[in-house]
């Protein structure tokens, strides 16, 4: 999601027939145990499983669209021999 999003619910009457419901939970699947790099956007489209909006679908479609172009990014980690210890560190903002 872009930086200071300005997040608008929906109005739960009146909701468009848009799979979204599907789409953020399949996204929170794949989030929750392959892709954390998108954990908290897709969170915090969680939050509106009942009262979306067309800007919210359309932020989940780009979520969707930067795993497909990011899915050959990967971590390697090759043990040296000697070498120094491995230290990791996640930015989870």
């Amino acid at each position: 999601m872009q930086p200071k999003t300005n997040i608008v619910k929906g109005d739960k009457l009146n909701l468009r027939n848009k799979p979204y419901a599907e789409l953020v939970c399949f996204l929170l699947f794949i989030a929750r145990y392959t892709r954390s790099d998108v954990l908290y956007a897709v969170t915090v489209l969680c939050r509106y499983l009942t009262c979306y909006s067309e800007d919210l679908f359309g932020s989940a479609i780009r979520i969707l669209q930067y795993l497909q172009h990011t899915a050959d990014k990967k971590l390697t980690y090759v043990r040296q021999e000697n070498g120094k210890t491995l230290e990791l560190y996640c930015a989870a903002d």
